[in-house]
């Protein structure tokens, strides 16, 4: 069995398909904003009613993939070849794992767990290149997202 190489992260990545793509140390953007509607009635009070939600972008920082696929899912937003990447491709549901610092795969030790809608990359910035390994370090990867739920607390 090969060593975890996501051992040192609290967040772990999982997108459609995909066993673990990443490991991240900081992760911020989970939640949501709806806009509050005031209603005059006409007795002179005054109502809030919902409007439009809106979801901040996920940021994800000091990361760690070595899942080749996850890369290149995150650079599909701008692919020299195809121009374009298909819509179906590029926008994909991720799981956010919080992970306690006893997590193996044969142990699993998940805190939390969120699921983030139909995500794109909007931003993917590479850490430094080590020519000793074949993984990509990953300062900062920004995740559109169309809403996120929370499926897991202990």
């Amino acid at each position: 069995m090969r060593p975890d190489p996501y051992r040192g992260f609290r967040f772990r990545i999982i997108i459609d398909g995909f066993l673990e793509a990443g490991g991240f140390t900081r992760v911020s953007g989970l939640g949501q904003h709806t806009e509050v509607i005031p209603y005059a009635e006409g007795g002179g009070g005054i109502r809030k009613l919902m409007g439009r939600t809106d979801f901040p972008p996920i940021v994800l920082e000091r990361g760690l993939s070595v899942d080749l696929e996850f890369q290149v899912w995150a650079s599909l937003v701008h692919n020299i070849v195809a121009e374009v990447a298909p819509e179906g491709l590029l926008k994909q549901s991720i799981t956010i794992q919080l992970v306690g610092k006893t997590h193996t795969a044969a142990k699993p030790d998940i805190k939390k767990q969120w699921l983030v809608f139909r995500c794109w990359p909007s931003d993917y910035e590479v850490g430094d290149f080590d020519s000793m390994s074949s993984s990509v370090v990953m300062e900062r990867l920004i995740l559109q997202n169309e809403g996120n739920i929370i499926t897991s607390v202990l």
